[in-house]
């Protein structure tokens, strides 16, 4: 698959759960969709990668 076709569908995704979930508190941009896309493919939950990356409240990881 393209990169362009699997931003596409994150892109599409992350606005259905923008809509569903979230309703009105935030649009997805191109960007947004491709952080919460790569915060989950590092193990990130969908709830950790939607705060981190859509509402900028990364929380710190302790090392």
């Amino acid at each position: 698959m393209s990169k362009k076709l699997i931003a596409g569908c994150v892109f599409l995704f992350g606005m259905g759960l923008g809509v569903t979930a979230f309703a009105g508190s935030a649009s997805i941009t191109p960007e947004m969709a491709q952080c919460i896309y790569e915060c989950k493919q590092n193990g990130g939950t969908q709830a950790y990668c939607w705060a981190c990356c859509v509402q900028k409240q990364c929380p710190v990881p302790i090392d």
